[in-house]
């Protein structure tokens, strides 16, 4: 992103929240939303962006918070969970936005859980780089732009501007398979195996999700 850019946001954000300096709003990391990749995720982001009004810009927040703003959200869909699909939630917990935020819950729709897992490593490596309250920009990147299903997971930006990872570093995406069930609108499986693959998926739910 370009300094232009951020200085364009920053006032932006100046305009909305009271005069509040540039530093406040320095745009610290980016995560890319990949359509090729986690195309669920991908559509939800979208929508809720374009249609709800959520932002782009989110904030790392206090980790120790994360799961508690996730159940205020999650907790809302009924259990058990259709085998393999878990609860998506934009903004993510992990940011300020996240959770409750200005009088409203997050966004949340059932997305397939390797979808989740792929999100989960990249705003994982994503925030381990940020600092608390470190502001960063979530990216939709269509598939006509980027067809192959694998990507860069995410930037950080140095104060210089400089880009880490570079452009060529790229990540493949984690067992990655077609989803043959429609989302995010699945058809719950039936008591017995699946109801036990539930109950980890929602394991995986709490130790993966952003």
């Amino acid at each position: 992103m370009s300094s232009d850019r951020q200085d364009q946001m920053a006032q932006y954000e100046m305009n909305e929240n009271g005069g509040e300096t540039d530093d406040d709003f320095t745009i610290k990391g980016i995560y890319p939303v990949y359509e090729s990749i986690t195309p669920t995720i991908y559509n939800h982001i979208l929508e809720a962006q374009n249609v709800e009004g959520y932002p782009r810009e989110l904030r790392k927040d206090d980790p120790s918070l994360t799961n508690a703003k996730r159940l205020s959200v999650t907790g809302n869909w009924s259990s058990p969970r259709p085998t393999g699909f878990s609860v998506d939630e934009y903004p993510m917990a992990s940011t300020m936005e996240g959770g409750f935020y200005k009088g409203r819950f997050a966004s949340s729709v059932l997305v397939p859980v390797e979808e989740q897992i792929n999100q989960g490593i990249q705003v994982g490596g994503l925030l381990r780089g940020l600092e608390y309250k470190d502001r960063f920009l979530v990216q939709m990147v269509n598939a006509k732009e980027h067809p192959e299903p694998e990507g860069v997971a995410y930037y950080i930006e140095s104060p210089g501007g400089e880009k880490w990872p570079s452009d060529t570093q790229v990540y493949t995406p984690r067992n990655r398979q077609p989803q043959n069930n429609p989302a995010p609108y699945p058809i719950a499986s039936p008591f017995g195996l699946g109801q036990i693959l539930n109950f980890l998926v929602r394991g995986l739910e709490f130790a993966l999700t952003p």
